[in-house]
């Protein structure tokens, strides 16, 4: 069907009001009745015996080949899809579940750009698919690509991080604040500790060429996107778009020309904490925001680019750049909507309590929690992380607390008497800690962070 269509514009296929012109280019066939067998099917890949993988892949390979087809109401609730099916497949299938959420979904249903972005499905899902994936993708790198992929497409990923950590399971609460502090690293005042963390996260690979025959021999990492649908019909296995290297690039610019080709962002390789404009004349050179528009990365080798605050009002004053997606140091969370406060408070408060060592009605408690997540069955086997883990994950909340939380006149009275409490409780769980590393990081956070945190709110 696609060869008959060469090619859909980026813009056209991610823009909602032109849903109508898009659809009529093919023939009138029932994909709407094919998406809702797809749907079904996922549900019942945990039911097959033999072949479970086999079917598994040919349904990701189905959903990626029906997004051209369909309408943003059906098209912006296939990321939910596939990060749910990280809960049903088999885990050699997760490699292909966040290649088509990072690669074929994502990018056509959040448009940052637009009205729409703040009310479709697929926006308001977004920490969902955080917590499934952080919850069951096994992989630490499957977590920083996911997220690298929202925060190139979508403003105030903050919001949608807290709510993990607030909301979410213990397994999803690690990954979601370590990715939180590595990437605005200015929350830390830890320097060592914020540098441990940060290489846990600092390993996904870009997709190499897809093409057929490919030019390129040793650097084929994929920099381009390919929007003529008979090119990658030709590849045989990959749906559509392609991602192709710089080589054949080239060769398709040489035989078709430019128009249908869009570069693509490269992993962030690390988080720089001092401006990576390399014509930088700002006095203060401190890094406070990372900017993932196609036009800016251009100047950092199509990686995002950290800017001190200078260089960043100098490449994105008056309308230029308005349309660039950029991330900013976090708010005080006083100064933030209620909603996202809510988050806040929420966040530090799960965090301080992961010190909390578990008694006999906890188990049941955690239970609860994940049950009203969506990710956990009665009969599904618990599994906590150690106490020691869970006490240095609490230091996140302390630094939370430290960091952004000073009390103001404009605080309300019941949320800070909520922060003192759990403070005070966490206090009271650490009082008795062994010797070790754990114990001597939480002692030492405790005379450095947490005085000055009590006499400031007092």
């Amino acid at each position: 069907v696609l060869r008959d269509v060469p090619s859909i514009p980026l813009e056209v296929l991610q823009s909602p009001d032109k849903d109508h012109s898009r659809t009529t280019l093919f023939p009138s066939l029932d994909y709407k009745g094919l998406y809702h067998v797809i749907v079904q099917l996922v549900d019942c890949v945990p039911l097959v015996q033999f072949g479970a993988h086999a079917l598994g892949s040919n349904i990701l390979q189905t959903l990626a080949c029906l997004v051209p087809f369909l309408e943003h109401e059906y098209m912006d609730t296939l990321p939910y899809i596939a990060a749910s099916s990280l809960a049903l497949f088999p885990t050699s299938l997760q490699d292909g579940i966040l290649e088509l959420l990072c690669y074929h979904l994502l990018p056509f249903t959040i448009i940052a750009s637009s009205d729409y972005d703040s009310q479709n499905y697929a926006n308001m899902s977004i920490p969902a698919v955080i917590m499934m994936v952080f919850q069951y993708a096994e992989n630490p790198a499957h977590h920083a690509h996911l997220l690298e992929c929202i925060m190139s497409l979508k403003r105030n990923i903050i919001k949608d991080l807290l709510c993990v950590i607030g909301h979410g399971t213990a397994d999803a609460r690690r990954p979601a604040v370590e990715l939180l502090f590595h990437y605005w690293p200015s929350l830390n005042p830890m320097i060592q500790e914020r540098r441990s963390t940060s290489i846990r996260h600092a390993g996904w690979k870009p997709l190499v060429c897809q093409r057929e025959n490919c030019v390129s021999t040793v650097n084929n990492e994929a920099v381009k996107l390919c929007m003529d649908h008979s090119l990658s019909i030709g590849t045989g296995e990959h749906p559509p778009p392609l991602y192709v290297c710089q080589s054949c690039a080239d060769q398709i610019h040489r035989e078709n020309g430019t128009e249908n080709l869009v570069n693509v962002l490269l992993p962030l390789q690390q988080v720089a904490l001092v401006c990576e404009n390399k014509n930088c004349q700002s006095i203060n050179k401190k890094a406070t925001v990372t900017c993932f528009s196609i036009e800016c990365s251009s100047y950092n080798g199509n990686r995002p680019i950290r800017y001190c605050i200078q260089c960043y009002n100098l490449r994105h004053k008056g309308k230029q750049g308005s349309d660039h997606v950029v991330h900013g140091e976090v708010p005080n969370p006083w100064t933030m909507d209620p909603e996202t406060q809510s988050y806040m408070v929420e966040a530090i408060v799960s965090l301080l309590q992961e010190a909390r060592p578990f008694c006999e009605n906890d188990t049941q408690v955690t239970i609860d929690r994940y049950n009203r997540a969506g990710v956990l069955e009665k009969d599904d086997s618990m599994e906590f992380l150690a106490l020691e883990e869970r006490q240095l994950l609490s230091r996140y909340g302390i630094w939370l607390l430290k960091g952004l939380c000073t009390p103001t006149d404009d605080t309300p009275v019941e949320t800070l008497g909520r922060l003192l409490s759990v403070l005070f409780q966490w206090f009271h769980y650490t009082a008795c800690l062994p010797d070790d590393h754990s114990g001597n990081a939480l002692e030492r956070l405790k005379t450095e962070v947490c005085k000055p945190v009590v006499v400031n709110k007092n």
